[in-house]
């Protein structure tokens, strides 16, 4: 099918599996012991299948294919998702991502995980009480100052930090300390919520000592502009991540509507979202949450918020600018 015709029936499928079954949801708001506790199986639950649905790159250019993405078989053999994909048949591509969770950085110190000075794009960042992720990109607000973008759950700590909270350079995960490492104050954030949620992301106030001569991205250079509209995932892409450093992919699926991911024990649903495969290596792991992912011609596509043992997954770097009323530099 063509593009139009794929995102029309993405967009009926996700409306039948709606009234199909109602979602049930977990509490947003996590203790800060919860939020950085290792993941555990999701257990079932009478709610909505964890299914995210969107559109996949078919053949050739010209073809489109309906994306169903489930955490688990058991998802798909579901009597009304059963007879979903046997209507669509070969207009439906099914993949079993296993759980996707939120990426903040393990306890694990990585080799090359280190104090910059100035700030770089890809460097090790995070709230000084808890989750160490990356620092995306440099961007500009409204007030005209220079700030660091990266993920709500890697400086805002899922909603639950306040505006002037410290940002340290490297995280704490990787030993960075409050009374040395301080880069900067959480600015403001865009909240996350139950179901919904276009971007995972927020932006920091940075002291003027450690800002670049350039924002050029280590391993990539300096940004192009970004992608926009429908097609603004397509292609091959790349990015520079905390845990992963430069790494190479491809778009195997975008606009995925009610995408479930996990924060600590909380599913959260996600819309609008961008999934990565890696080409040679995992495009991803713990701690790259906050990278920006750019392509080919080093424009902006999204930025890098969760992932599963198979792919990652992105929102569109439109809506995260939008969101936060900043424009990249």
């Amino acid at each position: 099918m063509d593009l139009f015709e794929a995102l029309e029936t993405s967009a009926d499928l996700d409306a039948r599996l709606s009234r199909l079954i109602i979602p049930a949801l977990g509490p947003l708001f996590l203790s800060r012991v919860d939020l950085m506790a290792p993941p555990k199986r999701p257990p079932p639950h009478p709610g909505r299948p964890r299914v995210g649905v969107g559109i996949a790159p078919g053949a050739t250019p010209a073809h489109w294919r309906v994306a169903l993405r489930a955490w688990t078989r058991e998802a798909l053999v579901q009597r009304e998702m059963e007879r979903e994909i046997e209507r669509l048949k070969d207009a439906v591509e099914v993949r079993v991502t296993g759980p996707i969770l939120a990426l903040p950085g393990d306890a694990l110190v990585l080799p090359n995980v280190r104090r910059e000075r100035p700030l770089l794009p890809g460097c090790s960042i995070g709230h000084y009480e808890a989750t160490t992720g990356t620092l995306g990109a440099f961007v500009r607000g409204a007030t005209g100052a220079v700030q660091m973008l990266s993920s709500n759950h890697v400086l805002a700590q899922l909603n639950q930090a306040t505006a002037g909270d410290v940002i340290l350079q490297p995280g704490v995960g990787d030993g960075g300390l409050l009374e040395s490492d301080k880069v900067g104050r959480l600015s403001a954030f865009h909240p996350l919520h139950p179901s919904g949620n276009e971007s995972d992301a927020a932006v920091a106030d940075i002291d003027p000592v450690f800002l670049p001569q350039d924002f050029a991205i280590p391993g990539i250079g300096v940004l192009q502009g970004f992608r926009t509209g429908v097609l603004a995932g397509v292609g091959p892409v790349r990015k520079v991540g905390r845990s992963t450093g430069l790494t190479h992919g491809r778009i195997t699926a975008l606009g995925l509507r009610n995408l479930p991911v996990m924060f600590g024990q909380t599913v959260l649903l996600f819309d609008t979202v961008v999934e990565v495969e890696g080409l040679a290596s995992p495009f991803s792991a713990p701690g790259d949450s906050g990278s920006l992912v750019v392509d080919a011609e080093r424009r902006a596509v999204g930025l890098l918020f969760g992932g599963s043992d198979q792919s990652t997954y992105i929102n569109p770097i439109e809506t995260v600018l939008n969101v936060l009323s900043v424009e990249l530099l």
